[in-house]
Order: structure tokens, then C-alpha cells, then sequence
């Protein structure tokens, strides 16, 4: 069933400190897609990417996916997503830029010029609700715009993109947890942005990471961009996962001395997962990392 906003809620819900279906979205991403994106195997069939600022799928449709399916979290990252595949149909790179510069921290979308010709290329449920948060900053953040902007698409590229960017990107409403049971078949590549900078420990981020494993083709990749600098494991996944076993083996002996019986069962239940990971299809990946970008690429 396709989300249907409840604009009472959204007004109430928009806010850059907390994740929900009506977060705000960026108008630009913080991210160095122009080098994540190079990552995109060759011969990529199917891509699956963070909807986010809309950035995402266009830029992994300019390195070669054929097919890009998108999620995010957020109603407004579909709506920035929608904003931007309608532009390339009606506009040229120089309006395209001066639509993003307008749309960056607006109140008000009826006001942005332009935006009277891309709300007739839209879905008019995404106008309607765009209109009716007059007031509120739906699209707020990302990079400041300026001329010299190596995350923004230049000329070439943009000319490039209105030739191959066919329609809107297929976009699944969901947060990274559920997002495994709304996917079918399997992935040449799949890119979480910075979703894992919200894992707080390395058991976190590898948890979020494998119920997509089975999503990835052999041979393919789900990338990562870490940007907050959070320490990764310098070893393989399954390494860390051994090495997390013995560990709370020795706090659960220590809970159970104490005479701690409840907490000794919940990590009892930690040591289980933990085990299930050892043995999982991680074994079946390949782990780097480089700079901000971490890599799992599927060997078999």
C-alpha cells in the first residue's frame, strides 16, 4: 500500500534531531558521491540506494545502474527525489541549480520559481502535501550551493543524466531495520549512505548489515559511507564476531558468579546471535575500508 501523509502529524514531526516518516530531507548531500559511486560494478543490472536527497540513485545511474531501487525513512526524501527527476525533463544544468539553491531551506514551495512547472510532473499527492506544509522547513540542510561544488552534477553530467534517467525511481518507504522484508531478488549494488553512523558500536552496524546480505548478488557490493569517523574493525566480520563470543562468554560467568540471573539471560541471548553471526553469510564477503567508504563485496 502506498503511504498516504497525515499532514496533521507530519506539521508536528518535522525535525532535524529525530528520524521519522516526515524528517527533513537535504536539498544537497554531504556526501562524496562522485567517489562512492565509482564503486558501481560494471554491468550493474540492479542498484539499490538511499533516497535521501535524491542525489543517490542519480549519481549511481550516471556510473552505470540500469535499474535503481530507492528507500528512505522519510516521505521528504521522496519528494526532493521526485523534484529532481521531474527537472531533468524540463529544465537546463544552469535552472537546475538555481531550483536547488531556492528549494534549500524554503517554507514554502509555491514560492519557488519553477516549481509551478515541476508540480505538473509529480505525483499530485506529493504537491498537495508539499503545499500543505507551508511553514515548515521539509527540505532544510545539506551543502550550501556555490559554483565550484564538486558534489553537485556539472554540465556534462547533467546532460548525460536527462538522457538516461527514464522516469522516478522506484522508492520503498522504509527504515534501514524493516527494509530486508520489502526487498525481492538480489542487488548488483547497494549503498546505506551514512545509515551505519547511527549504529553506535561495530555489533550494531554488522547486525543492520546482514539481513541484506542475501539481497547481494555474487560479485556485487553494499557500500557504506562513514562519515562521523567511528572506528571500524580493522578484520573480517566473522573475526570480530569470534572474538565478541569469548567476550561475553567471560561477562556472562562474571553476571552468573554475581548471582545477576537476568542479565546473565540476556546475554546469554547476545552470545546466541552472536555464534549465528560466526557462521553466517559473511564468511561468503570480502571487508574493506578506505577513507570514509566501507566496502562488502560477495566473492561466492
Amino acid at each position: 500500500m502506498d503511504f498516504v501523509p497525515d499532514i496533521e502529524v507530519a506539521k508536528n514531526c518535522v525535525r532535524l534531531d529525530k528520524f521519522s516518516p516526515y524528517s527533513p530531507a537535504y536539498v544537497i548531500t554531504n556526501e562524496d558521491l562522485r567517489q562512492s559511486m565509482r564503486l558501481v560494478p560494471e554491468n550493474c543490472n540492479r542498484a539499490l540506494v538511499t533516497a535521501a536527497s535524491g542525489d543517490h540513485p542519480l549519481w549511481c545511474s550516471l556510473y552505470g545502474a540500469k535499474h535503481v531501487d530507492t528507500f528512505d525513512i522519510s516521505y521528504n526524501a521522496k519528494c526532493i527525489m521526485d523534484i529532481k527527476t521531474a527537472a531533468l525533463k524540463c529544465m537546463g544544468h544552469i535552472a537546475y541549480i538555481d531550483l536547488l539553491k531556492n528549494l534549500r531551506l524554503c517554507q514554502n514551495v509555491q514560492h519557488v520559481p519553477d516549481m509551478e512547472y515541476i508540480s505538473k510532473m509529480i505525483p499530485k499527492i506529493e504537491w498537495e502535501y508539499m503545499c500543505s506544509m507551508a511553514g515548515s522547513q521539509i527540505f532544510s540542510n545539506g551543502i550550501i550551493i556555490k559554483d565550484d561544488n564538486s558534489h553537485l552534477v556539472d554540465d556534462r553530467e547533467y546532460k548525460k543524466l536527462q538522457k538516461i534517467v527514464k522516469g522516478r525511481y522506484n522508492f520503498i518507504m522504509s527504515d534501514i531495520a524493516n527494509l530486508s522484508g520489502h526487498l525481492t531478488g538480489t542487488y548488483d549494488f547497494i549503498h546505506l549512505s551514512n545509515i551505519l553512523d547511527y549504529r553506535h558500536t561495530i555489533s550494531d552496524r554488522l547486525y543492520t548489515i546482514f539481513p541484506l546480505l542475501k539481497h547481494v548478488k555474487v560479485g556485487g557490493r553494499i557500500v557504506c559511507y562513514n562519515l562521523v569517523g567511528m572506528n571500524w574493525e580493522e578484520m573480517h566480520p566473522t573475526e570480530y564476531f569470534e572474538e565478541l563470543v569469548e567476550e561475553l562468554n567471560e561477562d556472562a560467568q562474571s553476571l552468573k558468579k554475581a548471582g545477576l540471573n537476568g542479565l546473565f539471560e540476556i546475554k546469554k541471548q547476545n552470545i546466541a546471535k552472536a555464534k549465528k553471526m560466526c557462521d553466517s553469510d559473511f564468511k561468503n564477503f570480502n571487508y574493506t575500508k578506505s577513507g570514509c567508504t566501507v566496502v562488502f563485496e560477495r566473492l561466492r
